[in-house]
């Protein structure tokens, strides 16, 4: 599974940077930011910084306000034992479908955005690391996958404010599927909070 979404997101990279394709595309560029992760349902668990990294793709939706936007993204959820130094760790491909609503501020280089939209997430690395585990500090790390479903999704929603060709971004992601294998689930699902930070690589001028 990781391995087609390696050759995917290749095939969307080029996709980014072909010029057959570019005046469809209002925006492309990176994206990166932290994400503050809980699994809901959980006793006795804090919340974890993780990390999300990956490219956003914009299409402007012709003489409105809306845009549409995806992202290929690689993000961590997980959360804290609050009583050991155990950390659980899920790493997903995820992919958001958000729709976009543009503030205008005419002759600002400021322009601020909200936006929402399902997001599909394919689960390709699963650890609990005890960072306790040993004097070095550096921890036990063991495998969960075979305890995770491979596929997650959800609803993400957020705003970001646009400074030239920069985007800082704040966004809340609520899982619907559950995280866990039927037989050891009782309704968890990711929940997270993020801050991001983007910046447009072909930003056109309006």
């Amino acid at each position: 599974m990781s391995r087609g979404f390696v050759v995917f997101s290749i095939a969307l990279a080029v996709f980014f940077t072909t010029e057959v394709k570019a005046q469809f595309i209002s925006e492309f560029g990176l994206k990166g930011g932290i994400n503050i992760s809980k699994i809901s349902n959980v006793d006795e668990t804090n919340y974890k910084a993780g990390v999300l990294a990956g490219i956003f793709l914009e299409v402007d939706i012709p003489n409105t306000s809306f845009a549409f936007q995806t992202e290929l993204l690689s993000v961590q959820y997980g959360d804290k034992d609050s009583n050991s130094e155990e950390v659980r760790r899920l790493t997903y491909f995820q992919i958001p479908f958000l729709i976009k609503y543009g503030i205008s501020l005419p002759d600002s280089d400021i322009s601020p955005v909200v936006y929402f939209g399902p997001y599909a997430g394919f689960n390709y690395k699963a650890v609990v690391e005890d960072k306790g585990g040993n004097v070095s500090g550096d921890g036990n790390i063991r495998s969960i996958s075979d305890d995770i479903k491979d596929n997650d999704s959800g609803l993400l929603f957020g705003a970001e404010l646009g400074i030239k060709e920069f985007r800082f971004g704040l966004r809340y992601t609520t899982g619907f599927t559950e995280v866990f294998e039927a037989g050891m689930s009782d309704g968890e699902k990711n929940r997270a909070l993020a801050f991001t930070i983007g910046i447009a690589l072909n930003k056109k001028n309006n």
